[in-house]
């Protein structure tokens, strides 16, 4: 019971904990004696209020820990917990409070095997269907199907080329495609699949190199494809396939390719096979002195479990054959050189895939237009025809669009994903809060939606279910689709920023119950912190905001607190986009408003504006392009009035 372990250790280190440990000391030991004879007597044992309340502070260290990769060893070796969890008993070990787990099992779970896939469908339709399926069953959670969304965006790559790079794959289609019941499909296709889980740490850091590297293989039109399997929803294929950490990599081959063929045995017996009977030794050897046993205890139980088979001394060379390939970035692209030119791709190519996309690479650049007087923007026209109503309806459909698609279930190892918990529900009620406070639409809506939030935070469950039958009201309001038309945005990322803006008017608009500057300040960075999909993107906010940029402390204290959040949202606006305009070496002037849509709001000048200067600092570790910080310095009472103009509705509406 490594958990146990870590849970003590944790209490060294961290005092606040001790006395929840102390009490959950008892439940543990009482677990580890009652898990044979009947799991009930687990639960009622643990449902004991002083035992759960304990528990809760040693649960929030484990998880804390978990999320930052440092407990990752544990889902990387085979200990009793391991077995227990891949066996379906995902409260073993990992300290969940019991009471509301037994809340969280009346939820209604999503079963993606309830859909049957329609026939004839071609490999990319047959993945977009998995990955549909994938996310419908955890909830949206973030990583729950590839591309996963924010994860890197890959400049001058065109989406269907991303969407093509790596595969979807379920139970279904490795038996179809990679298995070879599928007789009609390309047969001399070499797959290499990625097995991972949603949650963890090791596979979202290796998400933007896997999509890199697929990426590099379909440019390269080689006869080897990428796919990937969530082992969250298809835990049986999983299983069945041997894998005991996350993320694994396996290849198969139904072909007949001798060379090909060859070359796979080759790097089974030279490479691979050495390579599992190390990591099989070392697990045996971790196991014992866990337990204190002796090495033959350790390798008897472990394969009495089923987790050490004996690994072939050779591919099978008829039929369909397949293999594993040790982890990390060195042993893929090992592999990749083993195999014959026409399966692989150039070995720069691949480290540089493998190396993860550049910092220069985050961005797409906007369309320009030429402005009088001015250099060319980097904006689009179609912002100098928009007005108050249009901005509202964006900032409306991207609210709903972020709670039903970025507001989803932390995953966690053993967490029931069809419920938020207590967590989940800490951030989500802090955001609904100020969402229900400051937005001028859709009042009534948006009061329900906090309350019914606010109902849960007792009982520290809320089901998927529930929150989507509230988000339903909204959409209805706002639409399923973003506003069209030429004064639209034209990237989600324009659509948040104005959902921004929109939040930080309602305390100078006077907007009845809106939240103090303060608090509407923590709650659009909440949103960032907790929801923001793009790790890059939520990085670089969080360091500039962390570090007190663009006159932060200066602008929120005070009697003048309610213009100065207005001013620092716009601020923190020009400096990301024209950073990362810089990063993508994109042309056009991204200092907003545009000299045509606001003239008021600029003067030309040969200082530099110290808010863009702030932003050059951090860019300058980046990698690419040129930052201009001088050339206008702009007129922030001007910048108001604009801004309450084009954000701020001329009449609420209900």
């Amino acid at each position: 019971f490594r958990s146990h372990v870590f849970c003590y250790r944790s209490c060294l280190r961290n005092p606040r904990v001790l006395a929840g440990a102390l009490a959950l000391a008892a439940p543990c030991l009482l677990c580890r004696m009652a898990y044979r004879l009947q799991r009930t007597v687990v639960l009622v044992l643990c449902t004991h209020p002083w035992l759960a309340a304990g528990s809760r502070l040693v649960k929030e260290t484990f998880d804390s820990e978990l999320e930052q990769g440092s407990t990752s060893e544990s889902h990387q070796t085979l200990d009793l917990t391991g077995i227990f969890a891949e066996q379906g008993h995902s409260w073993a070990g990992h300290h969940e409070l019991v009471a509301p787990r037994l809340a969280r099992e009346t939820c209604q779970k999503p079963d993606v095997r309830a859909v049957e896939r329609p026939s004839g469908l071609s490999i990319q339709e047959s993945s977009r269907f998995v990955a549909e399926q994938n996310c419908a069953a955890r909830s949206n959670a973030f990583m729950c199907a590839f591309p996963p969304e924010g994860v890197a965006n890959f400049k001058d790559t065109k989406p269907e080329l991303l969407q093509e790079a790596v595969v979807n794959a379920d139970r279904q289609f490795v038996e179809e495609y990679l298995q070879g019941k599928h007789g009609d499909v390309d047969s001399n296709a070499l797959w290499i699949v990625e097995f991972y889980a949603d949650w963890c740490p090791h596979c979202k850091a290796f998400a933007p190199k896997w999509l890199a590297l697929g990426t590099a293989l379909q440019e390269a039109g080689s006869q080897t494809r990428l796919a990937s399997v969530n082992c969250e929803v298809h835990s049986d294929l999983c299983f069945d396939r041997g894998v005991t950490g996350y993320p694994s990599i396996q290849w198969f081959y139904r072909g007949t390719d001798e060379e090909l063929l060859q070359s796979l045995s080759a790097y089974h017996k030279s490479i691979f096979l050495p390579a599992e009977l190390r990591m099989q030794e070392q697990q045996v050897h971790r196991l014992a002195q866990q337990r204190k046993i002796t090495v033959d205890q350790a390798r008897n139980l472990l394969r009495s479990h089923g987790h050490l088979p004996e690994p072939a001394a050779d591919i099978a060379r008829s039929g369909a054959a397949d293999g594993g390939v040790p982890l990390g970035e060195k042993a893929l692209v090992e592999f990749l050189n083993a195999v014959p030119s026409s399966y692989s791709v150039d070995q720069a190519l691949a480290l540089q895939a493998l190396d993860g996309p550049a910092a220069d690479s985050q961005s797409t650049c906007p369309p320009t237009r030429a402005v009088q007087g001015w250099p060319v923007s980097g904006w689009p026209a179609g912002e100098l025809t928009a007005t108050p109503e249009i901005r509202l309806a964006e900032a409306g459909f991207m609210m709903v669009y972020t709670l039903k698609k970025w507001v989803t279930p932390t995953s966690r190892p053993g967490k029931d994903i069809s419920a938020f918990d207590s967590r989940d529900l800490e951030a989500i009620s802090d955001w609904t809060r100020l969402l229900a406070s400051n937005f001028p639409a859709a009042r009534d809506e948006l009061a329900e939606l906090f309350q019914g939030v606010q109902s849960k935070m007792a009982g520290g469950v809320l089901c998927i279910s529930d929150w989507n039958s509230w988000l339903a009201k909204l959409e209805a309001k706002f639409g399923a689709k973003p506003p069209a038309g030429k004064a639209a945005c034209i990237t989600d990322t324009c659509r948040v920023w104005a959902l921004f803006h929109v939040l930080s008017l309602a305390p100078l608009e006077r907007q009845p119950r809106s939240l103090s500057p303060q608090l509407t300040q923590a709650g659009i960075v909440t949103f960032i912190t907790h929801f923001f999909r793009c790790d890059h993107c939520r990085e670089h906010a969080l360091q500039q905001y962390g570090e007190g940029a663009f006159g932060r402390d200066e602008l929120l204290s005070g009697p003048n607190a309610d213009r100065g959040l207005v001013i620092y949202w716009w601020r923190f606006h020009n400096a990301v986009s024209v950073r990362i305009a810089a990063e993508g070496r994109c042309l056009g002037d991204r200092r907003w408003p545009a000299a045509d849509a606001c003239p008021r709001c600029w003067s030309e000048s040969d200082e530099t504006w110290d808010v863009l200067d702030e932003a050059k600092a951090i860019f300058a570790e980046s990698r690419g392009g040129q930052m201009t910080t001088a050339g206008a310095l702009p007129n922030e009472g001007e910048v108001l009035l604009f801004l309450r103009s084009q954000y701020w509705p001329l009449r609420q509406t209900s």
